[in-house]
């Protein structure tokens, strides 16, 4: 601010905004937590030993245009990409999986031809493609690359599907049941990454509903006998003394896809619960004792103190060459 802008006004301004800062300087004292207990935070901010404020547990300034399009495509073709984003789009992306779904079960029954099997499963590819492609790099990294509970799914995922190709004698039955096994877990986990409001984040919810009725509909069926042409087999020797013991297909892929079950169903769970939030990206929790996080405020008081000293200073070097009786600047 100019001097020729100060009045008896812009100065009862400035000292008023300095009393609250003092009294803010004197209110830190009183708010350290006790010593004798420890805290768990998620995100904090602290000094490095440069001096410069950092952040950990966040996400902070993700940019909803760094997606895997953008890196993929030329900008012009990227934006003509984003129209798998608009509401319309969203909903034939979630018509072709369920629809598909139901496709790929009246084949397993003999009801279409199982010739339609390479045609099915390339349509319903364009499912995961979509998804993948509008995920957002930055949210992908963290997830994937932060935690071990989508490699932990996956790893389940890849040996329900392998068992239930092997069930299948490798056939072409797998053109339209090895994709939705697979590829559908890791969609539903890329999902968290595509950036989407509120309103429309019923499309991971309908994604895990359809998900678990196909994987309950399947091992019904197999329980109970309703699919033909299976060939169940020893296919991996586990034990070889006091008895031989191999590993099944068939309870391969049965002990997989109820574990499978139990993931999804524990998502589905927290997606009901918290719907403003997302799953698959986490964070851990700092365990310290308070006289550590004490620590930590303080030398954000400290560097706060000086900052606030310094913009006193400024104001007092402006006040000072005001005369408030005379209203004149010297």
């Amino acid at each position: 601010m100019n001097n020729d802008q100060l009045t008896p006004n812009t100065i009862k301004y400035f000292w008023k905004k300095s009393s609250h800062r003092v009294q803010e300087t004197n209110h830190w004292n009183n708010t350290e937590s006790t010593t004798q207990a420890y805290t768990a935070k998620a995100a904090y901010r602290f000094i490095n030993n440069e001096g410069l404020v950092k952040t950990t547990g966040q996400c902070v300034d993700v940019n909803s245009r760094y997606t895997l399009i953008h890196k993929c495509f030329t900008p012009r073709c990227a934006y003509r990409c984003l129209i798998f984003k608009n509401r319309r789009a969203a909903y034939v992306i979630e018509f072709i999986n369920t629809f598909f779904m139901f496709i790929a079960i009246s084949i397993l029954f003999g009801y279409i031809d199982i010739t339609y099997s390479y045609f099915v499963g390339g349509i319903w590819m364009l499912y995961p493609i979509t998804t993948l492609l509008l995920s957002n790099s930055q949210i992908m990294e963290r997830i994937w690359l932060r935690s071990f509970l989508p490699w932990l799914q996956m790893y389940v995922s890849i040996c329900e599907t392998y068992g239930f190709c092997d069930l299948c004698n490798w056939n072409r039955r797998i053109c339209i049941l090895g994709p939705p096994y697979l590829l559908c877990q890791f969609t539903i986990i890329n999902s968290d990454s595509v950036f989407l409001r509120q309103n429309e984040r019923w499309r991971i919810t309908s994604q895990i509903i359809t998900s678990i009725i196909f994987k309950i509909f399947i091992l019904g069926s197999i329980r109970l006998g309703y699919i033909d042409n299976l060939h169940p087999r020893n296919f991996f020797l586990l034990t070889i003394k006091p008895t031989e013991f191999y590993l099944h297909n068939a309870s391969l892929f049965m002990s997989k896809s109820v574990s499978m079950l139990c993931l999804l169903l524990g998502h589905l769970i927290f997606r009901f619960k918290h719907k403003d939030k997302v799953y698959s990206l986490r964070t851990h929790y700092t365990l310290r004792p308070n006289k550590e996080w004490n620590k930590i405020n303080r030398q954000f008081r400290v560097k706060k103190k000086k900052s606030l000293t310094i913009d006193v200073k400024n104001t007092r070097s402006i006040l000072h060459t005001f005369d408030v009786s005379l209203n004149k600047i010297f």
